[in-house]
């Protein structure tokens, strides 16, 4: 439906912090209930799945464009807890967030001679 892509859309493209799950509920109009179902159904994952893939994606991007810390990538993206954060990010990339950094930062970028 329409107001799914619109949310997906709108969770996506936000620059700053993510948003809550429940402010993700109030801009698609529904009930957290009805939200969670569509959103499994035809999205194949849960409102809080797709949140912390974002929130992994957005600490991934900052592990290689930035030389922020990892615990201030941590909060940056929105995680409370560095072990979760940690855990999460092993489960989805494959490897910690310093093998991640380590791999794909501007360093690991061969350069032309």
């Amino acid at each position: 439906p329409e107001w799914l892509k619109k949310t997906l859309a709108w969770l996506s493209g936000r620059r700053g912090n993510l948003p809550t799950l429940a402010e993700a509920v109030k801009y698609s109009c529904h009930c957290h209930e009805y939200f969670s179902r569509e959103m499994k159904r035809r999205a194949g994952m849960t409102p809080s799945g797709y949140l912390t893939a974002l929130r992994i994606d957005r600490a991934a991007e900052m592990l290689v464009t930035t030389n922020c810390k990892l615990m201030e990538i941590c909060a940056s993206a929105g995680f409370e807890n560095t072990s979760y954060f940690f855990r999460v990010f092993l489960r989805r990339k494959g490897m910690t967030p310093a093998k991640y950094r380590r791999r794909f930062g501007p360093r690991s970028i061969q350069r032309p001679a």
